[in-house]
């Protein structure tokens, strides 16, 4: 079995994010994706919404797809967390998981050099590098390159909410509604 991490605070998990997994789930062959909702990101200033409220958002999305699962893991490790405690808990959570790959952004991976424990983390998984504006890393070994098909980020979403500008056209339309009725990012 192939996996794919796709770790993020999902805050919320918008249409970009749904395109990046779909990719990857096609073009690397993954049978299953498997998205992490981070509690507190290490590396990112706190989330606007609750964990719970990001965890139904994204279960919201992978409900939409049989090949995606959402784990809420990272509730229940230390925090922050870093991912190599995470990928260290998907192996004893998922033991019969052959092949793993973390799926990140290009900015992330421009710092992989100062991650926590980076070279035992190449070692468990590759790296699927969603990259931006038809940017391209240098080519290595340790990663696969998938170009990003929408330049939406949860930042400018919240930031249409908060304005009253339209933003539903970014997301599902059970994540929309779930931002509505909840009133989240006013």
């Amino acid at each position: 079995m192939r996996v794919g991490i796709f770790g993020g605070s999902f805050d919320p998990p918008h249409l970009a994010h749904v395109i990046f997994a779909c990719d990857a789930y096609q073009k690397v062959n993954l049978d299953k994706i498997l998205w992490v909702v981070t509690n507190l990101p290490s590396h990112k200033a706190k989330p606007i919404a609750n964990f719970n409220d990001r965890l139904k958002m994204t279960l919201l999305v992978a409900s939409e797809y049989k090949w995606m699962e959402v784990c809420d893991i990272e509730k229940n490790l230390p925090q922050p967390n870093y991912s190599y405690n995470l990928i260290k808990a998907l192996f004893l959570k998922y033991p019969g998981v052959q092949e793993w790959f973390m799926m990140i952004g290009q900015d992330q991976a421009e710092t992989l050099d100062s991650w926590y424990k980076i070279e035992q983390i190449e070692k468990m998984v590759k790296f699927l590098v969603m990259t931006r504006n038809n940017n391209q890393l240098d080519p290595s070994p340790e990663y696969i390159q998938l170009q990003r098909k929408m330049d939406i980020s949860s930042s400018e979403i919240r930031s249409r909410i908060k304005q009253g500008q339209e933003y539903r056209c970014f997301l599902l339309p059970s994540v929309a509604d779930y931002i509505k009725n909840r009133e989240l990012y006013h």
